[in-house]
């Protein structure tokens, strides 16, 4: 039996544009209910960063075709079990509000495991 498809909570769901993970972290956003992952690579996508997304846009336009502006990435949603993943092509102005998901994404994984952590210094 395919757990995806016993319980509506338990899904994997695929991204196919960046327009799929602005309707996720539209408006409010609860970051102890939705993380952000980029360049998870995997079977659906690449360890293509932002950094070096960047530095390709930096560069002539006939040299970074190769980069092709994609990024993989996952997101997760803990409480529901749910995860949506794939590989979208972004703009250079995705970069900033990514990066801020990412950081938010991080702040966030520690405080919902606050109680599950070894004892500082160990």
């Amino acid at each position: 039996m395919n757990i995806s498809q016993a319980w509506p909570h338990y899904k994997i769901q695929e991204i196919k544009s960046i327009l799929d993970v602005r309707a996720v972290f539209a408006g409010e956003t609860n970051f102890n209910l939705n993380w952000v992952f980029i360049s998870t690579s995997g079977v659906h996508g690449s360890t293509t960063t932002l950094d070096e997304l960047e530095a390709a846009w930096d560069l002539q336009e006939d040299h970074n075709d190769f980069l092709g502006h994609h990024i993989t990435i996952l997101i997760v949603h803990p409480r529901l079990v749910v995860m949506r993943y794939g590989e979208i092509e972004i703009s250079r102005e995705d970069i900033p509000w990514l990066r801020d998901l990412v950081a938010k994404t991080l702040d966030a994984v520690p405080l919902t495991q606050a109680g599950n952590l070894p004892p500082a210094g160990v």
